[in-house]
């Protein structure tokens, strides 16, 4: 994709003539910010103009779209393609180190395929002993691209097993933080993170985070906190938890509420006797 011309469109503002005009006339191949699993689900219902990609009132017939923040299901692309008539490219970045890996033919939506030009990718473990194709381990990257400048600054949590995660080791290879594997042909699949960040509708959320703010609750004693996928709600975080005194469901959520972003406030609570 060397010289081609990308344009990220926002799912806000995605009704803009002007904007349209600019993808009708000019052939950019296009980025649409990510939206959500949910609003894709519920698809059928909604305004094509407010989901923004359909191909019928964009009239885009050579840009490609793509699938990026998240995780591609195969039953989303699969609807997606259906209804508009596209196949979504999974696109795999990150913050430092930009694009890193496309699916360029759409026809497998779990893999982000092959590394742009550019881009070198490897599976290696924590100290970059590269590993063989189909094993699961770090990701690592490589380009002229990198920067470990970011704003608002990230702070990921290190490991004193190696190279800290989104960190750079001496000849130039970047620790991403993400899990995958590489197959024969050089196709990229994730399979999740190293550490305790996941993302909910392509936010980040530290886990921990949201352990340390249950556990600052005075009624409880210990907790823990995971993702789950709900058919209908998406991505969501719920927690379980043991009580150090008698409270209610709705009281713990609230306290969370008060102190964590929407996102990464605890839709379920389970009451454990311990873990």
């Amino acid at each position: 994709m060397a010289n081609t011309k990308i344009l990220l469109l926002e799912v806000q503002r995605a009704n803009s003539p002007s904007y349209v005009a600019v993808l009708e006339k000019r052939g950019y191949t296009v980025a649409v910010e990510r939206v959500p699993q949910t609003a894709l689900k519920r698809s059928q219902s909604i305004s094509p103009d407010l989901v923004v990609l359909n191909a019928a009132s964009l009239k885009t017939s050579g840009a490609r779209f793509l699938s990026s923040g998240s995780t591609l299901p195969a039953s989303i692309a699969q609807s997606f393609q259906e209804r508009f008539g596209i196949r979504l490219l999974s696109c795999y970045h990150g913050t430092q180190a930009g694009p890193l890996a496309i699916d360029r033919q759409g026809k497998d939506p779990e893999t982000v395929g092959r590394a742009f030009e550019g881009v070198e990718v490897r599976v290696a473990g924590a100290k970059g002993d590269r590993l063989t194709a189909g094993e699961i381990g770090p990701i690592w990257a490589r380009s002229k691209t990198l920067s470990m400048l970011a704003v608002p600054k990230m702070h990921l949590p290190k490991r004193d097993d190696g190279v800290p995660i989104g960190g750079v080791g001496a000849d130039g290879w970047y620790r991403t933080g993400d899990l995958g594997q590489l197959d024969k042909n050089g196709r990229l699949t994730l399979t999740g993170r190293e550490d305790d960040l996941v993302k909910v509708d392509g936010k980040r959320v530290a886990l921990g985070e949201v352990e340390g703010c249950l556990e600052a609750f005075p009624k409880i004693k210990a907790a823990q906190a995971r993702v789950i996928t709900d058919d209908l709600g998406g991505p969501m975080v719920v927690a379980r938890v043991v009580r150090a005194s008698m409270c209610r469901a709705e009281d713990i959520i609230d306290h969370c509420a008060r102190n964590l972003a929407p996102y990464k406030v605890p839709r379920q609570i389970e009451f454990c006797e311990s873990f």
